[in-house]
């Protein structure tokens, strides 16, 4: 993974600490690394992998002073063990539980920066309310993570609808005038998301579902200059387009609540 991004964190420094119009910088990063997935039976699987990146950070501007230390130059090492099962599975209600844990361990070769450790769990429900068929599908996932010591900026968590994000907070997007950095940033989360899927027409070619959602989530900032101080709160629909069963586009309208 190589990439070339403009930030602007001016809406997300701790706003209780810093009020900074305009803290801007750029960000380049080159990544790579080596993942093996296993599949033990029907109910665990579980991956490892180690991967190594090269992080510069140019033109800071506006950023306090004593922030500085967080977009700091340098590579990292880091080695991740995951592993997902089926918790709970009851075919006559049509209803399942998966589970994952992961953690992290690294080495950042950086100056001020040493080694870190990182955690994070998932619980993913999923029902079909209905006998037969799928018409609807109530999905809910729950997901909690947290670092254990100092990192750059790049490896804190992000909460917010982006690209290249997994942790999606609907109604709050990642990007502002081409620039990242405009959703809730931090070192630990919680985050919370609600689905229900409407059938709206399929013909074997191309499937359309809609529905509502609701996110929530939070984000700290303890020693961090990232985070948000309340809950956020977010709602909408949205619309999933399949071709196939192999191409799936997500539209999505969300509200900041």
């Amino acid at each position: 993974d190589a990439r070339n991004e403009n930030w602007d964190v001016s809406h997300t420094l701790a706003p209780f600490r810093f009020r900074v119009p305009g803290a801007s910088f750029n960000l380049e990063k080159f990544q790579t690394g080596l993942e093996f997935h296993f599949i033990q039976n029907g109910r665990l699987s579980w991956t490892t992998e180690a991967d190594y990146s090269v992080r510069r950070y140019r033109n800071l501007l506006d950023l306090p002073e004593p922030s500085h230390s967080v977009f700091s130059d340098g590579s990292t090492l880091q080695y991740l063990a995951r592993a997902d099962y089926l918790l709970l599975q009851i075919p006559e209600y049509r209803f399942d539980l998966n589970a994952s844990i992961q953690g992290a361990v690294g080495k950042n070769f950086i100056d001020n920066f040493g080694a870190y450790g990182s955690g994070r769990g998932e619980l993913r429900a999923g029902w079909f309310p209905q006998a037969r068929g799928d018409d609807y599908h109530v999905q809910w996932r729950l997901r909690s993570g947290a670092i254990s010591d100092k990192v750059p900026f790049d490896q804190l968590y992000i909460l917010g609808f982006e690209r290249d994000n997994d942790l999606w907070l609907r109604g709050h997007i990642g990007t502002a005038d081409g620039k990242k950095g405009s959703a809730a940033i931090g070192p630990d989360f919680f985050l919370s998301n609600f689905d229900l899927d409407k059938n709206l027409y399929s013909n074997g070619l191309l499937t359309i579902k809609a529905g509502p959602f609701l996110d929530t989530g939070k984000i700290s900032a303890d020693d961090s200059y990232f985070g948000s101080q309340k809950w956020l709160w977010d709602t909408g629909l949205q619309m999933k387009v399949g071709v196939l069963g192999l191409v799936q586009v997500i539209l999505v309208y969300g509200k900041d609540l």
